[in-house]
């Protein structure tokens, strides 16, 4: 009877050609209409992209190298069932385009990511030379994912010196969510994992530099959630009626944005305008950036974009803290605002994509130049500054490059929220004070990585062939119930009876 069943399994396990780690494309509503791909389970043959006339009604494979706009509009033509875009390591240009349509239109079949492995490219090539229905994918879908409206998100923030009322306040600010089609693979370590980690750092420099020294300004410190969400963190934390807030807000004098630094030493201050000539601190705090810049041989430049009111879109931070009339600005390596949260995120935005001696320097160059702002050294004076990201940093950065910050994995008391308290911590000890507050009316459905799996036989046989084998496993059990069962019964009772008789 065991025998069977592990016969049954055997079987099961030698159609099987491989077992595929997928991601779904995201599917999440805006404004009250649907995006991404609507279903997620599939029972359908494979087809190589190739094979166009084999595309109706299969699941499409595809390799993320030879795929561009054109021919995704081929293959869509030809209505395939389900579609397998299978990734490169570390080419993230070559589907931008793609990433971006897929983000902005609806979809009513599945539609799945998987890494490259020689296994995934051996059976990629087996489709290109099989025909019909050699090659079955299966993906079940026990339940779909239910949409999360109005989560529960956190800002986390605090003073880095005793609050001093008469004294204005200067934030310094990073968003830590992410974002991209993939729910899974939001990593988003550029945008903005660098700008946290930075921040981070930064915090705590300035930390030990402020207990020598008597500041001119109160330092707040503050992670926001929700920035790819038109920055709703922000707007939340401005709109606080907390009694240690609303004095200290309404006497911000400037607000520093850190937004995708990780990458490039050509850095760009993000204004709305230029200081008036008789904003003499503004003037000195630009100025000491572009001095601290010469030092560091990075290239600063200044991008100058008027709020536009009317525009649903928010592309930066300091937009937000604009609109409450409070100046600021976002110092990124992004040249350019991006026009969407789509362009400015990727999936492929991972460890990789940070350049870690670029975000060292970085990180020094922004601390110095605040350091002589907040102190008033406003000559180009020796300072003695690390060079180096702290361990501590670096083991955060590796922390986060495994925790996708999605909207629906960054909600309160999640796994990431557990750990991202840890390090908020570490930067602003007893200090810190978190501010919890609801998203968007938006809706975003949540995803797990899948298992894709494919068989190598008709689905019609295979189903044949479990058929069969459940009828003669259940038959066998049914024989050994009502036999096997009465026999040993039959034995039993004959065997005391003997015993009763010789007892007596």
């Amino acid at each position: 009877m065991k025998l069977s069943f592990i016969s049954l399994l055997l079987f099961l396990q030698s159609i099987f050609a491989l077992q595929i780690p997928v991601y779904k494309l995201i599917k999440y509503e805006h404004q009250g209409v649907l995006y991404g791909s609507q279903v997620s389970s599939l029972k359908l043959a494979g087809a190589h992209y190739k094979n166009v006339e084999e595309i109706q009604r299969k699941m499409a494979l595809v390799h993320a190298s030879d795929l561009h706009l054109t021919l995704f509009h081929v293959i869509l033509a030809n209505k395939p069932g389900a579609l397998l875009i299978i990734l490169e390591e570390n080419e993230p240009e070559k589907i931008r385009d793609i990433e971006l349509y897929l983000g902005t239109h609806r979809f009513y079949f599945p539609i799945f990511f998987t890494f490259q492995t020689l296994e995934i490219m051996e059976l990629y090539e087996q489709l290109y030379w099989l025909k019909g229905d050699g090659i079955q994918f299966v993906l079940n879908s026990n339940v779909e994912a239910e949409g999360l409206r109005n989560v529960t998100l956190e800002n986390y923030y605090g003073f880095l010196n005793d609050y001093d009322e008469a004294l204005p306040t200067v934030v310094l600010a990073a968003h830590y969510d992410s974002f991209s089609i993939v729910p899974e693979l939001s990593f988003g370590m550029d945008s903005n994992g660098s700008g946290v980690i930075a921040l981070g750092e930064i915090a705590k420099l300035l930390k030990k530099n402020l207990i020598n020294s008597k500041p001119k300004y109160n330092v707040l410190i503050l992670f926001n959630s929700g920035g790819n969400d038109n920055f709703i963190g922000l707007q939340r934390w401005l709109d606080s009626k907390a009694p240690d807030l609303k004095h200290a807000i309404n006497n911000i004098a400037f607000a520093l944005c850190l937004d995708t630094i990780g990458k490039s030493e050509e850095l760009t201050f993000h204004i709305t305008r230029f200081p008036r000539k008789d904003e003499t601190e503004l003037i000195n705090l630009f100025s000491g950036f572009n001095r601290t810049a010469s030092k560091y041989q990075i290239s600063l430049n200044y991008f100058k974009k008027k709020v536009d009111l009317v525009d649903n879109y928010i592309p930066w931070g300091h937009e937000t803290f604009i609109k409450k009339k409070i100046v600021a600005a976002t110092l990124s390596h992004l040249e350019r605002p991006a026009n969407s949260t789509l362009e400015k995120n990727s999936i492929y935005d991972r460890k990789s994509n940070i350049n870690l001696h670029i975000l060292e320097k970085n990180v020094m160059f922004i601390y110095e130049a605040l350091v002589r702002f907040l102190d008033g050294d406003h000559e180009n004076a020796q300072m003695k500054v690390q060079a180096k990201l702290s361990s501590d940093a670096l083991g955060w950065l590796k922390k986060f490059s495994s925790h996708s910050r999605f909207p629906t994995k960054i909600v309160s008391g999640s796994e990431f929220l557990i750990l991202f308290r840890d390090y908020v911590r570490e930067a602003l000890g007893n200090n810190m004070k978190l501010q919890k507050f609801h998203g968007s009316d938006d809706v975003y459905f949540d995803t797990k990585v899948e298992i894709l799996n494919s068989y190598k036989m008709k689905s019609k046989v295979l189903d044949l062939y479990i058929f069969l084998y459940v009828v003669i496993y259940l038959l066998l059990l049914w024989i050994s119930v009502k036999y096997v069962g009465s026999i040993k019964f039959i034995t039993s009772k004959k065997s005391r009876h003997k015993n009763f008789n010789h007892q007596y």
